[in-house]
């Protein structure tokens, strides 16, 4: 759980850094770092196919929902690339140390 906390805190200061430059939405960073997170967690927590195939449908359904509340391209990239980066590389990364 530390290591999706500290993801989100991650993003969060990657966001607030880069407002002044682009404006990142917060729902887009989070949607975005949700769609590496939850699909983890999911595949860790159900071994398996039963883990594989839902992560795959909410890896799907994070990035569907991204997809749709786009509202411009290079806004749109941005937020998508601070969430994933940020978000969910720190939580990958803090992940490898505890297992």
């Amino acid at each position: 759980m530390a290591a999706v906390v500290f993801g989100m805190i991650a993003a969060y200061a990657i966001t607030a850094a880069f407002t002044r430059v682009v404006r990142l939405d917060w729902a887009e960073v989070t949607y975005a770092a949700a769609a590496v997170v939850l699909p983890v967690l999911l595949y860790l927590l159900f071994p398996g196919a039963a883990g594989t195939v839902l992560a795959a449908a909410v890896a799907g359904l994070c990035v569907g929902v991204l997809i749709r509340e786009r509202r411009s391209g290079g806004q749109t990239a941005a937020a998508a690339a601070a969430g994933v980066l940020a978000g969910g590389g720190v939580f990958l990364w803090l992940l490898t140390y505890s297992l």
